[in-house]
């Protein structure tokens, strides 16, 4: 899958090397938060998960914005291999 490949509009670095990256998520779907579902080291994190950001600094250094939006932007849509942390909304 490689980070290169994911880099679309908003992505961040992370101390110890890694990466966030975000998109916005289709209407009618729900997302599911995981870990290491979609690939070894993978983790989706939506409504009730959170990330930690720029400008916080932790005791192995401090997260970075690589990409930035732009006010006018949305979110880029997700990529297909995405699929399985998709679901349809609950029923009501």
């Amino acid at each position: 899958m490689g980070a290169a490949r994911l880099r679309r509009v908003s992505d961040a670095r992370t101390p110890r090397g890694g990466w966030h990256f975000y998109f916005r998520r289709p209407l009618g779907k729900t997302w599911k938060i995981s870990s290491s579902v979609l690939e070894h080291a993978v983790d989706v994190r939506t409504d009730g998960g959170y990330t930690v950001e720029f400008p916080s600094e932790t005791e192995h250094g401090r997260y970075t914005w690589v990409e930035h939006l732009r006010p006018h932007e949305l979110l880029p849509a997700p990529p297909r291999w995405n699929k399985p942390a998709q679901s349809p909304p609950p029923s009501r």
